[in-house]
């Protein structure tokens, strides 16, 4: 849990965020915006996911891909750029979800990507984390677990996803 600015440790421009060792726990969560201002949010941390590879593919003699492997889905280097989303939701009756979305990169001259949503449902959570695909909505594979680890925490995040799973 991180409480204090201070905890944050930033390896590469990319924030330290909740890891898997304070899933279900309860907090008041201080986590870092793209503009250098945090949000502070009060509740359980219900979910995490990354895309993140442990090597470099799809380029060679550089220490970094270029952003000609960023263009096509079968070039990406996942361990050049990555997404990282987090679900938390509120402990007092509101039952708000909080949305976090760390969009990383290590490519020099390019920023990380972060923003901090609320929804006040867990279908409008699920809605928000979906991209258009095929002229349809869909999750990508991070939002799909994402959402399914939060689930395990939060029954009416379960039935949501259940009842978007069979409309997909």
């Amino acid at each position: 849990m991180i409480t204090d600015s201070e905890d944050f440790m930033i390896t590469h421009g990319v924030p330290s965020l909740p890891g898997s060792q304070d899933l279900g726990r309860f907090g008041i969560w201080v986590l870092p915006l793209e503009n250098g201002d945090k949000i502070d949010f009060e509740g359980y941390f219900l979910g995490m996911s990354s895309s993140r590879k442990p090597h470099h593919e799809n380029h060679d003699g550089s220490s970094f891909g270029s952003a000609a492997t960023w263009t096509s889905m079968d070039h990406r280097c996942g361990a050049c750029r990555w997404f990282e989303p987090r679900i938390f939701v509120q402990s007092d009756g509101q039952r708000m979800f909080g949305l976090y979305k760390l969009g990383a990169t290590l490519v020099p001259g390019e920023t990380n990507r972060i923003s901090f949503e609320t929804a006040a449902s867990a279908l409008e959570l699920i809605l928000m984390l979906a991209v258009p695909r095929n002229g349809k909505t869909a999750l990508t594979i991070p939002g799909h677990r994402v959402v399914a680890q939060a689930a395990g925490f939060d029954s009416d995040l379960e039935a949501a996803y259940l009842k978007w799973r069979r409309s997909e």
